[in-house]
């Protein structure tokens, strides 16, 4: 095959995996605090994002509630309808948004007893920031990270242990099938050597309010936490694309010439070829750049905004997503605790029902209908996969009207309300009915309780008897004890 000849059918090859797939741009910014409107960070921010233009913003640092609120005009002045800021977690106001010209489809929150068996459980420094978005109908998840920042061994004991829980809360996701990618600030130079190359013990120096859960405590001493971030982070289907500044330099923080912000792609993202850039204003007019948009801002636009320079990616998101799980059938599931009059919130944006996986592999719920007594019909939107022997909650109404103590895993709609009086529920999946219930009595539907079947004696029923906030309710956790 002559030369001419292998370019041309491997361009037919390119074409004909790419034809389905939808273009979107991906961007992540340690912003270093917003700053209020006006000043000189907040509009040299603006005429980056507006530069950049990308659908999608992986935000990091944020900086209290203040910052927050001027967060919150950035996104509307940048033109970002969808936004996602995860709550401040237990060492510092800093924390994660996610910005988004796309409807979210899903939303999580990650905190360390979300991914842990151990509930008390508390490592990771900022929540993750988990959403989906629909990209010309195919599913995209991106998830904001800002790993710990410094150099001593319990900083860099906590980064390794942030990673493993990367993998935790990517779980549900196929490489080889489903399109998603982390992105942010991982205080980390990819390559890096790292002494103790493993952790057998927890270092001194820890925060007083730091738990190691016990599922990562059985790793030490033997064979250890190994002390590498980016070797979990690939452990879990991702890759670094490369990104680099037009003047050639890798640097994302200038300052100190160092590489700490990184797009890590599926390899189903990672066969479409992304292109990717850190975007420096000082190197408007080099040439090379990948398509920009808006006025160009002054050179010193990027670090006038952050001692960080933005990074993005333009990526084909290839149709499919969730094609490597199956469906639920008869049998497989578990209605696990369902509520039916929520107190904190209106019934039809806060009720909802948690589902038991009995099977030994993850399901896909997407397309699963939810049926009440009078036949009304919800159906599951996106792809949402409850793990082997895992839980799912699903939720009334959508993820940005969901009002209730924990964000649903996914939702049904507003077509299916629960009664206060008497009810039944049934899942539906392709004709078949997965489950029903029988009818509930108007005891059922006491206001702010949920109803839980009994973990260690399924054929119990009983009110909750489990505070969360003003509630109770274990949403997303295992049940408590039913009484006898």
């Amino acid at each position: 095959m002559t030369k001419r000849a292998w370019w041309m059918s491997l361009s037919v090859l390119i074409l004909e995996a790419t034809a389905s797939a939808a273009p979107v741009r991906v961007a992540t910014w340690n912003v270093q605090s917003v700053g209020a409107v006006g000043t000189a960070e907040h509009t040299a921010a603006v005429a980056v994002l507006n530069r950049v233009d990308a659908d999608v913003l992986l935000l990091q640092e944020v900086n209290g509630s203040t910052d927050e609120t001027n967060a919150r005009t950035l996104a509307t002045e940048a033109g970002y309808a969808y936004t996602a800021f995860a709550p401040q977690g237990s060492f510092g106001g800093l924390h994660d948004a996610v910005f988004s010209k796309l409807p979210f489809t899903d939303q999580r929150f990650y905190e360390s007893s979300d991914l842990s068996v151990d509930p008390t459980a508390d490592e990771i420094t900022r929540t993750f920031v988990r959403v989906t978005v629909s990209v010309g109908g195919n599913d995209l998840t991106v998830m904001s990270l800002h790993l710990k920042s410094g150099s001593t061994d319990n900083d860099e004991f906590r980064r390794a242990v942030e990673a493993l829980r990367v993998t935790d809360a990517l779980a549900d996701l196929n490489p080889a099938t489903d399109s998603y990618l982390i992105a942010g600030d991982m205080n980390e130079e990819l390559g890096d050597v790292l002494s103790p190359a493993a952790f057998s013990s927890i270092p001194a120096g820890m925060p007083v309010s730091y738990s190691l859960g016990s599922d990562l405590a059985v790793l030490l001493p033997s064979p250890g936490i190994e002390n590498d971030p980016f070797s979990a982070m690939f452990s879990a289907g991702l890759t670094d694309p490369g990104a680099a500044q037009l003047d050639g330099s890798w640097a994302t923080r200038p300052s100190s010439g160092r590489r700490l912000d990184y797009v890590l792609v599926s390899d189903t993202l990672l066969q479409t070829w992304p292109d990717t850039q850190v975007y420096d204003s000082a190197d408007e007019g080099l040439g090379g750049s990948l398509p920009l948009a808006g006025g160009r801002p002054s050179s010193t636009a990027s670090g006038d905004a952050s001692d960080h320079l933005l990074v993005f990616a333009d990526l084909d998101v290839p149709a499919g997503g969730g094609a490597g799980f199956q469906h639920p059938g008869p049998g497989d599931l578990v209605l696990s605790e369902f509520m039916a009059n929520p107190s904190t919130c209106p019934d039809d944006t806060g009720e909802w029902i948690e589902v038991y996986n009995r099977r030994n592999v993850a399901l896909d719920l997407g397309g699963m209908e939810i049926v009440d007594q009078g036949g009304s019909t919800g159906v599951v939107g996106g792809h949402v996969i409850v793990p082997a022997h895992g839980l799912a909650l699903l939720g009334r109404s959508d993820a940005a009207s969901f009002c209730g103590p924990v964000m649903p895993d996914g939702f049904y709609g507003s077509t299916v309300y629960l009664n206060n009086s008497t009810d039944s529920i049934a899942l539906r999946y392709g004709g078949a009915t997965i489950l029903q219930t029988p009818v509930y009595p108007a005891a059922a539907a006491t206001a702010g309780v949920s109803v839980q079947r009994d973990p260690w004696s399924p054929q119990d029923w009983c009110l909750s008897t489990s505070p969360i906030g003003a509630e109770l309710a274990t949403p997303g956790a295992m049940n408590s004890h039913c009484p006898p």
